[in-house]
């Protein structure tokens, strides 16, 4: 006869699920200012997108439009920061 084994699980705590969820976070945030924002949109407030050429992919998405009219959709990511290098895809 086969007897089976039943091994209750401890689930984790309150305080183990915070700590994942902010360190899941601070992973996230850092991900998207080093390698999304430079990629995507063009803006690289660290630099990281220009060293490792991730700035090039937005510059060709819009050399790319088919409409030499159609507005960037970089524009509404330019501001006040957009006038330091490093910013801003679509010049």
């Amino acid at each position: 006869m086969i007897e089976e084994v039943i091994e209750t699980v401890q689930s984790p705590s309150k305080a183990a699920i915070a700590k994942a969820t902010a360190i899941a976070l601070l992973v996230a945030a850092v991900l998207l200012i080093t390698a999304v924002l430079p990629a995507e949109y063009g803006i690289d407030p660290l630099g990281t997108g220009q060293a490792l050429h991730l700035t090039d992919l937005a510059s060709r998405h819009c050399k790319g439009r088919r409409k030499p009219d159609a507005a960037c959709p970089h524009e509404a990511w330019r501001g006040a920061a957009h006038n330091r290098p490093g910013f801003g895809a679509c010049t």
